[in-house]
């Protein structure tokens, strides 16, 4: 005959055969013949050793009882296999909470494979799990995982604000909760200005940038790139200054008539230096600058300049100039 897991193949077979011949539907009737079947398939099922047979007959009677000494039973040679077992059982029927509200007699085996399972398949229930077991580093590390690839809004913020409260819990972790508030921040930019999915901090800030084309006001209109630019500085230690050029750019090329205008009036002479000056301050582009000095500085003229959009007027560069010695007053240089 054959031996327990010699041929994998025939396992499966009787698994198949097991289940096929002898596992009764969920809810079946009591009675004495459903009694004897389950009684002959977990006899068989602790032959072949069909673990996820045996899950599945306990999980039929909920019989949490037997399936605790079927750990104890297989604890010392088939400890982490059995356990494993039991994460997919419960994976496959959708039931994360049943699956982390079990008590297990070897509680560090399945402690241990229950983590490693759920961070795989769940970060989420991961994180869950992590805070319940008042392992909080875990739980805040789940958490912000499970918020990576989170594509509803109000999810994603949830789950970052209870990987905040697990790193507070932990007693520590400033650098990490500082990080997990730029994201919340960026979120709630979003949640402000635009509806849907959520979006990258890149792709929120050209989308902001995008709509910022669109809108009527010049009010509208900063508020927008205002956000846009906030987004890109809580994104500054990756590709923050890249992404405030992008704005700083639009906030040039959205008020291209006007720039157009102004510099022809300038070229013509047909206004003071003084009224220049008011009209200078009053557009997108100063009272974007005027808010947010930490992202602009000279490299952004610099790009501007070498912008081809520039190329067809270069009676702009003037004012350009003008622009950056109004923003950057000082007589001594400024750092890039």
């Amino acid at each position: 005959a054959l031996r327990r897991r010699d041929s994998p193949a025939h396992c499966a077979d009787a698994r198949d055969l097991m289940c096929r011949y002898l596992l009764p539907e969920p809810g079946a009737a009591l009675n004495g013949n459903r009694v004897v079947r389950l009684e002959v398939l977990k006899e068989l099922a602790e032959h072949w050793l069909a673990f996820d047979v045996l899950v599945e007959v306990c999980d039929q009677d909920q019989d949490v009882q037997q399936l605790q000494e079927y750990a104890k039973m297989y604890a010392t040679n088939y400890g982490p296999e059995f356990h494993m077992a039991v994460c997919k059982y419960y994976q496959s029927k959708g039931l994360w909470k049943r699956l982390i509200d079990l008590q297990m007699p070897s509680e560090s085996v399945h402690a241990k494979t229950l983590h490693e399972f759920l961070e795989r398949h769940n970060p989420a229930v991961a994180g869950a799990y992590g805070i319940r077991s008042k392992e909080w580093a875990q739980g805040a590390r789940n958490f912000e995982n499970a918020a990576e690839t989170q594509r509803d809004l109000k999810v994603k913020r949830a789950e970052l604000s209870l990987a905040k409260l697990a790193l507070r819990a932990n007693g520590g972790g400033q650098r990490e909760e500082v990080e997990v508030d730029r994201k919340l921040q960026v979120l709630k930019i979003q949640d402000t200005f635009l509806k849907g999915e959520v979006l990258s901090p890149e792709g929120l800030i050209d989308e902001l940038c995008r709509t910022a084309e669109r809108s009527d006001t010049d009010d509208e209109q900063l508020a927008l790139l205002k956000a846009a630019m906030e987004v890109a500085e809580e994104i500054l230690w990756t590709k923050g200054p890249e992404k405030a050029k992008t704005v700083w750019a639009k906030s040039w090329s959205i008020q291209a008539k006007d720039w157009e205008e102004l510099s022809e009036v300038l070229r013509e002479g047909l206004i003071t230096d003084e009224k220049a000056n008011e009209r200078l301050q009053k557009t997108l582009f100063f009272r974007l600058g005027d808010m947010h000095h930490e992202t602009l500085n000279r490299q952004v003229f610099e790009t501007l300049r070498r912008d081809g959009k520039l190329e067809g007027g270069l009676h702009w560069l003037g004012l350009l100039k003008e622009l950056e010695d109004q923003l950057f007053p000082t007589a001594g240089p400024v750092p890039s």
